[in-house]
């Protein structure tokens, strides 16, 4: 027991994660490109992220007071949804069909996101910021885009985020979840150099104690 302690904050950013740009070899019509549903998807971050309060109102809504605002982009006139009828790649299939199939996994923490009671309507900070997301894509487009969760489990020794990790650069699914850490891993390589990641969605403060002097 540590009757007193200092606490030193860690910053952790947060992102959804896509599949590189070519997930396979690069040919004049790859399916499987997701250069444009990113940009998509970074534009409707933006919208959100430049709405004065959004996101202290999405953090107070939610009761998750622990994410905080970092943005590695900054919102403005630059971030330009593609024109439907220029879409290639995960967008054109997105809408063609109208569903964004985002891989997950099953969890449950409080106020940050609750995965496991209703799992087709998650509840908390993340399902909600998905939900937004998703509905500024909507908007922008014209139609209802239906956002379809993929849950993975550990099995035969693969974890479940690396399934997710493994769905989303396959190009299986469309994207991730937007919890998923820039540190993290792939396949053995960073996150960060093995795939491609929208703009970051949020930052969580972290803590650890130390005995204080």
């Amino acid at each position: 027991h540590i009757a007193k302690s200092t606490a030193n904050m860690l910053m952790l950013t947060q992102a959804l994660l896509l599949s590189t740009a070519a997930a396979t070899e690069v040919t004049c019509t790859d399916k499987y490109d997701s250069t444009h549903l990113s940009e998509a998807v970074d534009a409707a971050m933006m919208e959100l992220q430049g709405a004065k309060g959004w996101f202290t109102t999405l953090k107070t809504s939610t009761g998750y007071h622990n994410a905080q605002s970092v943005n590695s982009c900054t919102p403005g006139p630059q971030w330009v949804y593609p024109s439907a009828a220029d879409a290639k790649g995960l967008l054109k299939r997105v809408l063609e069909t109208g569903e964004l199939k985002v891989a997950g996994v099953q969890w449950t923490k409080g106020e940050q996101a609750d995965y496991i009671t209703d799992p087709l309507n998650p509840t908390g900070f993340w399902p909600e910021y998905l939900k937004e997301i998703v509905q500024k894509l909507s908007d922008n487009y014209g139609m209802a885009i239906k956002l379809t969760r993929v849950y993975y489990t550990t099995s035969n020794g693969v974890g479940a985020s690396a399934k997710v990790g493994h769905a989303v650069a396959n190009g299986d699914d469309d994207m991730s979840e937007p919890y998923y850490y820039l540190g993290g891993a792939h396949d053995g390589k960073p996150r960060i150099e093995s795939m491609a990641f929208s703009c970051i969605t949020a930052g969580l403060e972290s803590f650890f104690f130390t005995k204080a002097s």
